[in-house]
């Protein structure tokens, strides 16, 4: 919803990390595509003791050899705008993809 700063998300966040942290969980594993964006809170509630584990770093770096290996160094230089696939395109998505995404862009929903 684009509540990155407010008081519910981390009220949420806290609610929903309390049966993890009551059984003393030592890492978790970031498992959608969402939250790395709340990275920064669920560490602060989840505790500094609990390592987090960001999947989708190890993803883009892996996105990132592959076009190399594919393109060999082929790649222009030339900026175009990108061409982005969401599940789910409502208003407030659009909002949150702007304030990531600060380029032309052309998305598309993908899923019913």
């Amino acid at each position: 919803e684009g509540w990155l700063k407010a008081r519910e998300t981390r009220m949420i966040v806290k609610k929903y990390l309390r049966p993890l942290k009551i059984k003393g969980i030592d890492t978790l594993v970031l498992g959608c595509t969402h939250y790395p964006m709340l990275k920064g809170i669920i560490q602060e509630k989840i505790g500094k003791r609990v390592r987090i584990v960001d999947p989708s770093e190890e993803v883009a770096r892996q996105v990132a050899v592959y076009i190399k290996e594919q393109f060999q160094g082929n790649l222009t230089t030339k900026k175009v705008p990108g061409h982005y696939y969401f599940s789910d395109l409502g208003p407030v998505t659009l909002e949150v993809i702007k304030r990531f995404i600060k380029e032309p862009m052309k998305v598309e929903k993908v899923c019913p």
